[in-house]
């Protein structure tokens, strides 16, 4: 709200029915944009244009600008990715052995490769710690 309402007032006066509002959420995307990070004026630029004129939500604008206004390095992506890895591994391995939708044999066949792709998993966290 302050953000709007020192940034652009004139969201404030809006109805909601022939001019839409923007979510907080994405309207934190844009301060977070406008405030926090070293985007060139003219992405920054771009977002607000998204946001506050077009209308568009956060999921649309994260996927346009996230990587370029917050770029993560690509050591931090790898161990992300890793983490996000080992717990779906985990957790897939886990359910294989609880359920009865999956023939057990085919589930055996799978565990057994969920098995070795935690073991690898395992091993890389291992290397980078």
């Amino acid at each position: 709200f302050l953000f709007l309402k020192k940034r652009a007032p004139e969201v404030l006066t809006r109805d909601g029915l022939s001019n839409t509002i923007p979510s907080y959420q994405v309207v934190d995307f844009l301060r977070r944009a406008e405030t926090e990070s070293d985007a060139p004026e003219s992405t920054v630029e771009q977002i607000r244009k998204r946001v506050l004129e077009e209308g568009a939500g956060l999921p649309s604008v994260v996927r346009e600008f996230k990587d370029s206004v917050f770029p993560v390095d690509p050591g931090q992506k790898k161990e992300r990715d890793l983490a996000a890895l080992l717990n779906v591994a985990k957790r897939l391995r886990e359910l294989l052995e609880e359920t009865d939708v999956v023939p057990h044999k085919l589930a055996g066949e799978v565990g057994k490769t969920l098995d070795r792709l935690l073991e690898t998993l395992r091993s890389a966290a291992e290397r980078a710690a």
